[in-house]
């Protein structure tokens, strides 16, 4: 064969090549879509829409500095407005009101926060916040300096524990009026007291924040409506009330006494320590002896005294026992703190 007519043949097939392989690259192009036209030629991706969270260190101390404002700001003598304007100076951004938006009024009649608590922090984006505080109000009877500051706190009109100590004198000496500045302070702050839920704005970061607009009083969470569960198991008899008797026994010993003076109550591998004198027993109040497939439990209601105020306060304990040689024993006790 002529040289000639074999390169011929080649090159026609090199060519053929070609025209094929751009044959199925433009059949390709036409269709897959094109990476520069595909937000027109396909359906658009919808994508969720999340709140914006904020950073976690901003967040709390976004809370923080409302907590301290709210108590500035629902803190009062009303015969001297401009000392509270003064406090709420450093708080406030350029502009706002300096009351912001809450004026005293003109009666005899001053409140003090006590307690300030950042109930809840939203982020709304671009550093700024609404941080829901919740704050307990105590209305005073006295106007003056004192009611502003707050020197005697709103404990006093719960008792006197606070108001002693800030008088000088025991918590009791001021519930009783055993002094001069006990009695005062019984008289100064009325008994009543109320629980705000204050959305305050904020704006701000690392270098500090600020309350950009006027706080609002909004309502309180909703109490849920929680169902308590029955208990499990099997009721069974307390044949003679020999698990009472091992429960008043063990809870006598138990709030009086230390680790050593409960272990006649256990089974050998079992160790509890005991309220050492934190408490003082009263009695078992309710008990339900429950059957769990081999196993033995009792729930009890139990009443403990305070020895320091009187006051008498009724606990839950879960107890496993157990009946060895004609004998009850505690054998587990669910607690907390242990």
């Amino acid at each position: 064969m002529d040289f000639r007519v074999l390169m011929l043949r080649v090159v026609r097939g090199v060519v053929w090549l070609l025209l094929g392989w751009l044959l199925v690259r433009g059949v390709a192009d036409v269709l897959v879509p094109h990476p520069g036209v595909a937000a027109e030629t396909q359906a658009p991706v919808a994508v969720p829409e999340t709140p914006p969270t904020g950073d976690p260190e901003d967040r709390q101390a976004a809370g923080t500095f409302a907590a301290l404002f709210a108590r500035e700001y629902l803190t009062w003598a009303p015969e001297a407005p401009m000392d509270r304007e003064e406090r709420l100076k450093p708080y406030l951004a350029p502009g706002l009101d300096p009351q912001a938006g809450w004026v005293p009024g003109n009666g005899a009649a001053g409140q003090y926060a006590d307690v300030t608590w950042p109930y809840r922090t939203e982020s709304l984006g671009d550093s700024r916040w609404l941080v829901t505080v919740a704050a307990r109000v105590w209305a005073t009877g006295r106007t003056g300096a004192e009611a502003a500051t707050g020197e005697t706190r709103a404990a006093t009109a719960a008792g006197g524990t606070g108001a002693g100590t800030a008088a000088g004198g025991s918590g009791a000496e001021a519930a009783a009026g055993g002094g001069e500045a006990g009695a005062a302070t019984a008289e100064a702050w009325a008994a009543a007291s109320r629980l705000i839920f204050l959305a305050v704005p904020v704006a701000g970061g690392a270098d500090g924040f600020v309350v950009y607009d006027y706080p609002t009083i909004v309502p309180g969470p909703r109490p849920p409506r929680v169902e308590v569960p029955p208990l499990p198991g099997d009721e069974v008899e307390d044949a003679g009330g020999r698990v009472k008797a091992l429960l008043t026994g063990f809870f006598r010993a138990y709030a009086a006494g230390g680790e050593g003076d409960v272990a006649y109550f256990l089974v050998p591998d079992l160790s509890l320590r005991g309220l050492e004198g934190a408490l003082e027993f009263v009695e078992v109040r309710e008990l339900s002896l429950r059957r769990l497939g081999d196993e033995t439990w009792a729930y009890a209601l139990v009443r403990f005294q305070d020895p320091v105020t009187g006051a008498h306060l009724d606990q839950r304990y879960t107890l496993r026992v157990v009946e060895r040689d004609g004998r009850w024993y505690i054998a587990e006790m669910v607690q907390k703190g242990d």
